[in-house]
């Protein structure tokens, strides 16, 4: 998993984001765990309607009076912050694994070094 993250965030980058891979997941993702790394401004916005621009977001950031459903939206974010606290959650997740897997080989190898006091089979 973690060498199909780093090599797909690395292609994205590579290619300032024209291979198709969508980022909005990860974005997400990225907020809700390294919120540090992402710069949020709140003001109004719009989404167009009209065929010639629909979908396109408009965002109000003049300084007006907060109203309710004022939207939060991410202006900038610490890409190398990011990825380097993913890699290294990533790291450690395996190598806790790892270490889980290893005791797990130990324990059914050596079943007698475990059921009788000091460690030997009598």
């Amino acid at each position: 998993l973690a060498t199909f993250l780093i090599k797909s965030n690395m292609g994205f980058r590579c290619t300032q984001g024209h291979t198709g891979f969508l980022v909005h997941d990860a974005s997400t993702l990225a907020f809700l765990f390294y919120p540090e790394t992402v710069r949020l401004t709140r003001g109004r916005v719009k989404v167009s309607t009209s065929e010639d621009v629909q979908g396109r977001t408009h965002l109000d950031m003049r300084h007006l009076p907060k109203t309710p459903g004022g939207s939060f939206v991410a202006l900038d974010v610490d890409a190398d912050a990011v990825l380097t606290a993913m890699v290294q959650d990533l790291m450690a997740a395996f190598n806790e694994s790892s270490q889980q897997t290893n005791i797990s080989e130990f324990v059914l190898k050596n079943p007698a070094k475990l059921a009788s006091p000091g460690g030997g089979a009598k």
